[in-house]
């Protein structure tokens, strides 16, 4: 619960996420929040793409005049936000004209999979970890978009680097304790592989607040960062001699406080066993909301631990989920295929919702992976485009059982739009081929 009333602010921003788990909103007077009737918001912030391009599915369109959708404020939610002063956040719910959840609302989908994981007797905890490269701000390369003409926070590469640090301390200092305020606590931050590219794990939550931190460390970061002229990036793949950038998320299982992930004879309990195999049954169907984006699928490469195969092992970061037994505190599975540009609300209730399926059809794990799974023709593959994911979720029944028939036929739908909007610069010729090929041939 929030230790806050609308009271203690001026003015509150009502946070809700779109398709990619991006939170976007309005700001109202701090007693607007406390209606009965929610707010309203155009019904177009329910089609739109990550560029803004607007598209149409049965909830929202031309056909109906773009009416309003009803926004409910989930008061537990509400914190400050530091850098704004006398500035509240709270996120919002969509509901439907009855009051009952509506099909769309992302935070429901996560309460869902909850819901499903309690029905068995369980808890669930998650926690996500983001890498993000960290630019020098350069306004003007920033507004012409010339984003590879930015420079990097550090000038060397070194992970987990005390020499790289001491640039960053005043940054670092302000993300530490503004996230504390606004409800995000950050259990970690090291630098990483790469120029300018950090780590930061977030600690780990009930489903829906771990979802709803990952989410607000987005969005808090660009403006924490911005007032250190500096600016972040969760593309999945910023640059082709970079690794690339991921977002990983952590998950366990409680019973009455224990873990049920756990066995005292050691290794993987039955309970973890069916879970993994709930996981990596459904990473081919749920590929394209682990990554969302046609740069996701830039990402993927056993050369920089991204995975391209359905895989596991104990503590082996070359596979698709990662599990950890090695105490009873500690004992999770990492789902490692996601990039830091997941649709992060749909990624949880999918993983969570995976997970309980697994359990519930008492599913046999499959072989884990010594080493590197690549090229094990006993390994399946994930897909290795858009094009190839997309399908994938389009054609699969289970997704829709996952997370509901119509979330998962308005995010294709959302999807098709992003295909079709890029689908005129992917034809462009790109500026390699006429280097090498202009006068050469």
């Amino acid at each position: 619960m929030s230790d806050h009333s609308p009271g203690d602010f001026k003015r509150i921003r009502i946070e809700v996420p779109d398709d990619h788990g991006v939170l976007r909103g309005k700001i109202v007077p701090s007693a607007k929040v406390e209606s009965p009737h929610g707010a309203a918001f155009c019904s177009a912030i329910l089609g739109l793409t990550v560029a803004d391009d607007v598209y149409v599915s049965e909830f929202a369109g031309p056909e109906e005049g773009w009416p309003d959708i009803s926004v409910f404020p989930d008061l537990s939610t509400l914190r400050p936000v530091p850098w704004e002063p006398s500035m509240g956040a709270v996120l919002a719910d969509y509901r439907q004209a009855d009051g009952g959840p509506h099909p769309l609302c992302q935070r429901e989908a996560v309460r869902r999979a909850g819901r499903r994981l309690s029905d068995l007797g369980y808890h669930s905890e998650v926690a996500l970890e983001f890498e993000i490269f960290m630019f020098q701000a350069d306004p003007e390369a920033v507004d012409r978009h010339r984003y590879r003409d930015l420079k990097p926070l550090s000038r060397i590469q070194q992970a987990y680097s005390f020499q790289r640090l001491p640039q960053m301390s005043p940054f670092v200092d302000d993300l530490f304790e503004g996230m504390e305020t606004y409800g995000v606590p950050l259990e970690s931050l090291h630098t990483e592989l790469g120029y300018g590219v950090i780590e930061v794990a977030l600690k780990h939550a009930p489903a829906l607040e771990a979802a709803d931190r990952a989410a607000r460390f987005k969005l808090g970061i660009k403006e924490i960062a911005a007032r250190h002229a500096l600016v972040p990036t969760f593309m999945a793949k910023w640059k082709e001699d970079e690794p690339g950038s991921s977002g990983h998320i952590h998950q366990s299982l409680w019973r009455e406080g224990t873990s049920a992930f756990w066995t005292d004879s050691g290794g993987v309990s039955d309970t973890l066993a069916c879970y993994v195999e709930g996981l990596l049954s459904t990473a081919k169907d749920l590929s394209i909301v682990y990554g969302p984006n046609l740069n996701s699928f830039r990402r993927p490469n056993p050369k920089n631990w991204a995975p391209t195969t359905a895989s596991w092992g104990e503590d082996n970061r070359l596979t698709c989920v990662r599990v950890m037994t090695h105490h009873p505190d500690y004992c999770r599975a990492e789902m490692r295929r996601p990039g830091a540009d997941l649709a992060i609300y749909l990624s949880v209730a999918g993983s969570l919702a995976s997970g309980a399926l697994g359990i519930e059809q008492g599913l046999k794990l499959r072989p884990q992976s010594q080493g590197d799974p690549t090229g094990d023709p006993e390994t399946p593959l994930l897909p290795v485009s858009f094009e190839e994911a997309l399908d994938a979720l389009r054609n699969s029944t289970v997704a829709c059982e996952l997370l509901g028939k119509e979330m998962v036929d308005h995010y294709v739908i959302g999807r098709e739009a992003e295909l079709e909007s890029t689908a005129a610069h992917r034809a462009r010729i790109p500026d390699w081929e006429l280097e090498r090929y202009f006068e050469n041939t």
